[in-house]
Order: structure tokens, then C-alpha cells, then sequence
């Protein structure tokens, strides 16, 4: 593999963001001195490596620019609200907006907790790294959680997550087929909150994604099932409404691809018998999560 010419490709990186930037710069030059400076700096630093880091480096950098390899993935791990995700290729990534809304999850559990030590559940399916119910269990040191998921890959991903966070006792990963499961197949009968962030992603606006997301995530862990991927919704309203039967108050939290689909999701919970329906959108103004209240 060719050794990277820090000096060169610093030059042709700084020519390359003039020429790509400069009519939106060329307003404030004062704002494309600070990036050149910002290059001069990273070449600087570039000189200080020894040359098994400039190799890694280099090798970094082909995997992100010639393969479309997520960094996430090149760097091997993503923090997720205080806690530390380990990843592998195959499995999904997760993102900020899924950092976003656990978080408003994280509150809404807090204020409806009796008392600090009160026993709480929940139940997380598709988990996928188990991100999900890792960061509200590390954030609620009563709650115990279920994580789901049907890939082994994802699985054992998970349960590693749940010993590099020492959450191994408090988190519980199991193996099951969301869609084709019967309910007394669940590892769990009762619980007080359910999450989920399943595969939503129409299959023709899935090839519309980027290749570092084509390319490397699981197709399985994005794409939904049916015409507007909101197969996993059906089943899930209906599961989660037998699951938390009996807990008046509690709440489904599914995550979902935008304001059209949260609209046919809250259809589908209303459908299914939900108290109450309602939609939390991103910082983006999107349609991110849809919550069914008991």
C-alpha cells in the first residue's frame, strides 16, 4: 500500500475545499483562512505520528473515501449517551436522532418512577448493538431490560455491549423472530415500558441511500416489511399492548422513517386499541417516534 504523502495530500485537500467552497466562503475570508488553518494544523499533527500511525491512518483513510466505509465502523466503536457501543460491519449503526429520542425516553421514565428504587422493565425489540436498552439502563439504576433481536450477529454484538458497559446482570439479550413469534414465546410476560427501533425503510427508498450505508449495514436491519415498511409496526402494537396490559400509563416507543410513516403508524396503533397516540419529532422537524400510551 503507497505511504500518504502528508504534504501533498494536505495541498490537494486544501485546493480541492477552495475550489468546492468557495463561492459559499467567499463572503467571509476570514472563515476560509480559519479552515486553511485547520488543514496546516491536521498536516502538523500528521508529522508527529510514528509510521505504524501514519499507516493506520492511511488506511483509514482509503476505507472512507475509496470503500464508503462508515467510520463508525473503521473506528469500531460509537458513544451512545454516556455509555461506549461497540460495532461490527453487518450490524446498524445508530444515530443521533435514536440517541435523541432515548434520551427524552430517559425523562419521561424518571417522572413517572413512584421512587428512586422502584423496579422498572423494559423490553427492547429489534436491538440490534442494544444501544437502546443499555442507555436507559446505565441512565435508571432500578430498570432491568429485555433485549430482542433474530441476528446472531447482532446478538452477540449485544451481549458484548452489555459486559463492556457492566451491565451484563441488568441487561438481558434474547434470541427471537419478531414477526412470526407467538406471545407466550416472549422471554418476558409483563413489562413496563417497550422500545424499538425496527426495520422501517420502504424497499424503493432503500436504494436510494448512500453506499456507505448500502454497502455495509444489514439491508434486514433497515429495510421494513410491506409496500410502506410499516410491517413491524402491526405486529409490534399488537404485542406490546398484551405485554403491558394491566400498567396503566405505560408506553411504546417506536421509532419511525419521517412524518408520512408516523402517520400510518399512529393509524396502526389506533387500530390496534391505544388510549392515546402521539408523534415526537427531531431536531430535524422530522416525525421521529411514535408513542402508544396505555
Amino acid at each position: 500500500m503507497a505511504k500518504l504523502d502528508q504534504s501533498a495530500k494536505t495541498k490537494d485537500a486544501i485546493d480541492a475545499f477552495d475550489s468546492l467552497t468557495f463561492s459559499f466562503f467567499d463572503h467571509n475570508r476570514q472563515l476560509r483562512k480559519e479552515n486553511k488553518l485547520r488543514f496546516n494544523i491536521l498536516n502538523n499533527i500528521f508529522h508527529s505520528l510514528s509510521i505504524p500511525q501514519k499507516e493506520k491512518l492511511n488506511r483509514w483513510i482509503l476505507q472512507r473515501s475509496s470503500l464508503h466505509k462508515p467510520l463508525q465502523y473503521i473506528l469500531g466503536n460509537q458513544p451512545f449517551l454516556g455509555t461506549d457501543i461497540k460495532l461490527r460491519t453487518g450490524v446498524l449503526i445508530p444515530r443521533w436522532e435514536t440517541e435523541e429520542w432515548v434520551d427524552k425516553v430517559i425523562q419521561v421514565i424518571h417522572a413517572q418512577t413512584e421512587t428512586p428504587n422502584h423496579p422498572t422493565t423494559l423490553l427492547d425489540l429489534c436491538t440490534g448493538t442494544a444501544c437502546i436498552p443499555i442507555a436507559i439502563t446505565n441512565a435508571i439504576p432500578s430498570l432491568t431490560a429485555t433485549a430482542i433481536d433474530i441476528s446472531p450477529r447482532a446478538l452477540s454484538l449485544a451481549r458484548l455491549n452489555t459486559r463492556r458497559n457492566n451491565l451484563s446482570p441488568r441487561v438481558h439479550v434474547s434470541h427471537l423472530d419478531v414477526l412470526s413469534s407467538p406471545l407466550h414465546a416472549y422471554p418476558v410476560s409483563r413489562v413496563d415500558y417497550v422500545t424499538s427501533n425496527p426495520p422501517y425503510i420502504p424497499e424503493d427508498e432503500y436504494l436510494t441511500l448512500e453506499q456507505s450505508v448500502i454497502g455495509w449495514e444489514d439491508k434486514k436491519a433497515l429495510v421494513g416489511v410491506g409496500q410502506d415498511g410499516a410491517g413491524f409496526y402491526r405486529v409490534i402494537g399488537r404485542v406490546a399492548k398484551e405485554l403491558l396490559v394491566g400498567r396503566k400509563g405505560k408506553r411504546l416507543f417506536l421509532e419511525v422513517g419521517g412524518d408520512t410513516q408516523a402517520g400510518i403508524v399512529e393509524g396502526i396503533l389506533r387500530e390496534e386499541g391505544w388510549n392515546a397516540v402521539e408523534t415526537w419529532k427531531d431536531m430535524a422537524g422530522k416525525g421521529r417516534v411514535v408513542v402508544g400510551i396505555l
